[in-house]
């Protein structure tokens, strides 16, 4: 497994203009981040107040009838990432989206109709959305005339689902505990001979990202951790639990943290440190081009925010 590394998330980095994302990728470079995750699904243009021209989900209406617009951005974006030395996290769907949490429903939300349950329990979702993670990494970057499967040089890593079941059917629980390892043993079958690690993608909290399923999993290269907890004792003891149950070939990211005042520094700060003295590397949410100090957003311009970054990702 890979060293210790710290990134961030900015998951519409690819639908931001070129000269917004080479600022971007030249000051994480700069702070010593490596590690950019982005998302496979609809972003609308102009949103969270940046210049963003917008795109639509690979599957918008209709499941399997994709538009590749989407993976041509991400062609783009891994272009440029390359030349900085990054490499990328690909997050290949949104669990959110499957509910129409933020007024984006795509072709499985209307498929059933906004039920993730019955998404995440119906045989038919299960082949139409492991063709779907095919699709996306057997796509061919043309500016590497290579399949995504192949370009372990910028991506680190693809993802079945942001936060896949959340809390499960009306947070009573997840209802298909083992659909992580499912869909990543049918996306191997796609990835013979691949470097690119296959992700979680993470769950919703800490209990939810770590289900011994997952680490007892041998097709899951990397356990991902969500949690917005305020508690950094919280934190220590969930990382510590985190390394206990991973396997040997298995990696721990703790891929999503942050904190919605204008102190984030702070938190970011504290987080770092303990998940550098666990040897987990860590992301905080979420780079923009926007600084949003009652958000979880930040930009290179936010000095204290960055400040932390740099103080704390391995060199």
């Amino acid at each position: 497994m890979p060293d210790l590394w710290s990134g961030v998330n900015s998951y519409f980095l690819h639908t931001l203009p070129e000269n917004d994302q080479l600022t971007i990728l030249s000051d994480l470079q700069a702070a010593g981040v490596s590690k950019v995750r982005i998302f496979v699904t609809s972003f609308g243009a102009g949103g969270k107040g940046t210049d963003s021209v917008g795109v639509d989900d690979l599957e918008m209406e209709t499941i399997g009838a994709y538009n590749d617009t989407i993976l041509s951005q991400i062609d783009q974006l891994m272009a440029r990432m390359y030349v900085f030395n990054m490499k990328l996290i690909l997050c290949m769907h949104d669990r959110w989206v499957l509910s129409d949490e933020y007024g984006i429903c795509d072709a499985y939300c209307i498929k059933y109709n906004k039920n993730s349950t019955a998404f995440y329990n119906d045989p038919a979702a299960f082949t139409a959305f492991d063709k779907r993670l095919a699709h996306i990494v057997t796509h061919v970057n043309p500016f590497f005339n290579t399949a995504y499967k192949n370009l372990d040089s910028v991506l680190y890593a693809v993802e079945l689902q942001n936060e896949a079941q959340g809390t499960g059917s009306s947070g009573g629980g997840l209802t298909n505990t083992g659909w992580w390892c499912d869909r990543a043993t049918a996306l191997k079958t796609q990835m013979a001979g691949s470097k690119v690690l296959v992700s979680t993608g993470g769950g919703q909290t800490f209990s939810t990202s770590l289900l011994t399923q997952n680490f007892n999993c041998a097709a899951l290269d990397v356990v991902a951790l969500h949690s917005y907890t305020t508690d950094i004792v919280e934190v220590a003891t969930n990382l510590a639990t985190a390394n206990s149950l991973k396997g040997s070939n298995q990696a721990v990211v703790f891929e999503e943290f942050g904190l919605n005042t204008p102190t984030k520094n702070v938190w970011i700060d504290h987080v770092a440190q303990v998940a550098n003295i666990y040897n987990i590397s860590w992301m905080p949410w979420e780079v923009s081009t926007v600084n949003k100090p009652n958000d979880y957003e930040f930009s290179p311009a936010d000095n204290n925010t960055w400040a932390a970054l740099k103080k704390n990702s391995p060199h």
